[in-house]
Protein backbone atom coordinates (compact mmCIF):
# COMPACT_ATOMS: atom_id res chain seq x y z
CA UNK A 1 0.00 0.00 0.00
CA UNK A 2 1.18 3.51 -0.93
CA UNK A 3 4.39 2.15 -2.48
CA UNK A 4 3.12 2.97 -5.98
CA UNK A 5 1.60 6.40 -5.54
CA UNK A 6 2.01 7.32 -9.18
CA UNK A 7 1.67 11.06 -9.75
CA UNK A 8 4.15 12.75 -7.46
CA UNK A 9 3.11 16.27 -8.36
CA UNK A 10 0.72 18.74 -6.75
CA UNK A 11 -0.46 22.19 -7.68
CA UNK A 12 -0.49 25.19 -5.43
CA UNK A 13 -0.54 28.95 -5.36
CA UNK A 14 2.56 30.82 -6.49
CA UNK A 15 5.52 31.56 -4.29
CA UNK A 16 5.07 35.33 -4.52
CA UNK A 17 1.63 35.58 -6.15
CA UNK A 18 -1.32 33.71 -4.67
CA UNK A 19 -3.33 34.21 -7.86
CA UNK A 20 -1.14 32.05 -10.10
CA UNK A 21 -0.90 28.25 -10.06
CA UNK A 22 2.40 26.41 -9.91
CA UNK A 23 3.23 22.74 -10.27
CA UNK A 24 5.43 21.12 -7.64
CA UNK A 25 7.07 17.72 -7.52
CA UNK A 26 6.99 15.75 -4.29
CA UNK A 27 10.09 14.17 -2.78
CA UNK A 28 9.90 10.56 -3.99
CA UNK A 29 12.53 9.52 -1.45
CA UNK A 30 10.40 10.92 1.38
CA UNK A 31 7.33 9.06 0.10
CA UNK A 32 9.17 5.77 -0.50
CA UNK A 33 11.02 5.96 2.83
CA UNK A 34 7.71 6.29 4.68
CA UNK A 35 6.16 3.50 2.57
CA UNK A 36 9.08 1.11 3.16
CA UNK A 37 9.03 1.73 6.91
CA UNK A 38 5.23 1.43 6.98
CA UNK A 39 4.77 4.95 8.35
CA UNK A 40 1.22 5.32 7.15
CA UNK A 41 0.11 8.53 8.86
CA UNK A 42 2.51 10.78 6.91
CA UNK A 43 1.26 9.13 3.71
CA UNK A 44 -2.37 9.71 4.69
CA UNK A 45 -1.40 13.34 5.40
CA UNK A 46 0.18 13.56 1.93
CA UNK A 47 -3.08 12.55 0.29
CA UNK A 48 -5.59 14.33 2.49
CA UNK A 49 -3.62 17.49 3.39
CA UNK A 50 -1.01 18.09 0.67
CA UNK A 51 -2.89 16.78 -2.38
CA UNK A 52 -6.29 17.55 -0.83
CA UNK A 53 -7.71 14.24 -2.02
CA UNK A 54 -9.28 11.22 -0.37
CA UNK A 55 -6.48 8.67 0.24
CA UNK A 56 -6.50 5.61 -2.05
CA UNK A 57 -7.00 2.92 0.59
CA UNK A 58 -9.38 -0.02 0.52
CA UNK A 59 -12.91 0.75 1.68
CA UNK A 60 -12.19 4.44 2.21
CA UNK A 61 -15.35 6.10 3.50
CA UNK A 62 -16.44 2.98 5.39
CA UNK A 63 -16.33 4.78 8.75
CA UNK A 64 -18.09 7.84 7.30
CA UNK A 65 -20.94 5.93 5.62
CA UNK A 66 -19.56 6.83 2.19
CA UNK A 67 -19.74 10.58 2.81
CA UNK A 68 -16.61 12.36 1.61
CA UNK A 69 -15.73 15.85 2.85
CA UNK A 70 -14.12 18.66 0.94
CA UNK A 71 -10.46 18.38 1.85
CA UNK A 72 -8.01 21.26 1.91
CA UNK A 73 -4.70 20.80 0.14
CA UNK A 74 -1.76 22.92 -0.89
CA UNK A 75 -4.04 24.92 -3.21
CA UNK A 76 -5.87 26.15 -0.12
CA UNK A 77 -2.86 27.68 1.60
CA UNK A 78 -3.80 30.95 3.29
CA UNK A 79 -0.26 32.18 3.93
CA UNK A 80 3.19 31.61 2.46
CA UNK A 81 6.46 32.49 4.15
CA UNK A 82 9.94 32.46 2.59
CA UNK A 83 13.05 31.35 4.43
CA UNK A 84 13.54 29.23 7.50
CA UNK A 85 15.50 30.41 10.48
CA UNK A 86 16.90 26.88 10.87
CA UNK A 87 18.20 24.10 8.61
CA UNK A 88 15.68 21.64 7.21
CA UNK A 89 16.81 17.99 7.31
CA UNK A 90 20.55 18.80 7.37
CA UNK A 91 20.12 21.05 4.34
CA UNK A 92 21.32 24.61 4.52
CA UNK A 93 19.04 25.88 1.73
CA UNK A 94 16.80 27.70 4.20
CA UNK A 95 16.60 30.77 1.96
CA UNK A 96 14.99 28.75 -0.87
CA UNK A 97 12.41 27.12 1.41
CA UNK A 98 8.83 28.35 1.27
CA UNK A 99 6.34 27.41 3.95
CA UNK A 100 2.73 27.01 2.84
CA UNK A 101 0.29 27.21 5.77
CA UNK A 102 -3.20 25.72 5.81
CA UNK A 103 -6.02 25.45 8.34
CA UNK A 104 -7.81 22.23 7.49
CA UNK A 105 -10.74 21.27 9.70
CA UNK A 106 -10.46 17.52 8.99
CA UNK A 107 -7.93 14.96 7.81
CA UNK A 108 -7.67 11.19 7.53
CA UNK A 109 -6.08 9.49 10.52
CA UNK A 110 -4.65 6.00 10.79
CA UNK A 111 -6.69 3.52 12.81
CA UNK A 112 -6.45 -0.20 13.45
CA UNK A 113 -9.49 -1.66 11.77
CA UNK A 114 -9.98 -4.61 9.41
CA UNK A 115 -12.52 -2.77 7.25
CA UNK A 116 -10.49 0.40 6.58
CA UNK A 117 -7.28 1.81 8.07
CA UNK A 118 -8.24 5.45 7.51
CA UNK A 119 -10.87 7.40 9.36
CA UNK A 120 -11.87 11.02 9.03
CA UNK A 121 -10.72 13.00 12.06
CA UNK A 122 -10.98 16.58 13.24
CA UNK A 123 -7.82 18.58 12.80
CA UNK A 124 -5.72 18.82 15.96
CA UNK A 125 -6.85 21.66 18.22
CA UNK A 126 -4.65 24.75 18.25
CA UNK A 127 -2.60 23.56 15.27
CA UNK A 128 -2.08 24.48 11.64
CA UNK A 129 -0.59 22.46 8.82
CA UNK A 130 2.77 23.48 7.35
CA UNK A 131 4.12 22.25 4.03
CA UNK A 132 7.82 22.89 3.25
CA UNK A 133 8.71 23.52 -0.41
CA UNK A 134 12.11 24.18 -1.95
CA UNK A 135 11.93 26.55 -4.90
CA UNK A 136 13.94 25.65 -7.98
CA UNK A 137 16.17 28.28 -9.57
CA UNK A 138 14.24 27.72 -12.79
CA UNK A 139 11.27 25.67 -13.88
CA UNK A 140 12.01 22.10 -14.98
CA UNK A 141 11.28 20.89 -18.53
CA UNK A 142 8.16 19.15 -17.14
CA UNK A 143 6.91 22.39 -15.58
CA UNK A 144 7.73 21.97 -11.88
CA UNK A 145 8.69 25.13 -9.99
CA UNK A 146 9.85 23.41 -6.81
CA UNK A 147 9.72 20.30 -4.68
CA UNK A 148 7.60 19.51 -1.64
CA UNK A 149 10.11 18.28 0.95
CA UNK A 150 7.98 17.55 4.01
CA UNK A 151 4.92 18.54 5.98
CA UNK A 152 3.75 18.61 9.59
CA UNK A 153 1.23 19.93 12.08
CA UNK A 154 2.61 22.84 14.10
CA UNK A 155 1.26 24.57 17.18
CA UNK A 156 -0.79 27.67 16.37
CA UNK A 157 -0.01 31.11 17.75
CA UNK A 158 -2.27 32.03 20.68
CA UNK A 159 -2.97 35.52 19.33
CA UNK A 160 -3.44 34.55 15.66
CA UNK A 161 -4.53 30.93 15.19
CA UNK A 162 -3.81 31.14 11.45
CA UNK A 163 -0.05 31.38 12.09
CA UNK A 164 2.39 29.09 13.90
CA UNK A 165 3.59 29.86 17.39
CA UNK A 166 6.74 32.01 17.27
CA UNK A 167 6.32 32.57 13.53
CA UNK A 168 8.45 35.73 13.72
CA UNK A 169 11.43 33.61 14.85
CA UNK A 170 10.65 30.64 12.57
CA UNK A 171 10.48 32.38 9.20
CA UNK A 172 12.37 35.19 7.49
CA UNK A 173 9.57 36.97 5.62
CA UNK A 174 5.96 36.64 4.55
CA UNK A 175 5.43 36.28 0.79
CA UNK A 176 1.66 36.72 0.87
CA UNK A 177 -1.46 36.20 2.93
CA UNK A 178 -5.11 35.79 1.93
Amino acid sequence: MFSDIGDLTVTGPGFEDKDIQIKLSVSSSWISQNAVHRRRQPLLDFWSLVKGEVPPVNNIGFHEDGIFPDLLGLNDAHTVFRGLERPLDDDDSAERIYIFLMQPTVHYGLITDMACIAKLRKAPANAIFACYVERYDEETPTGESGIVLSWEWVKADQKDQSLPEDWQERYREQSWRK
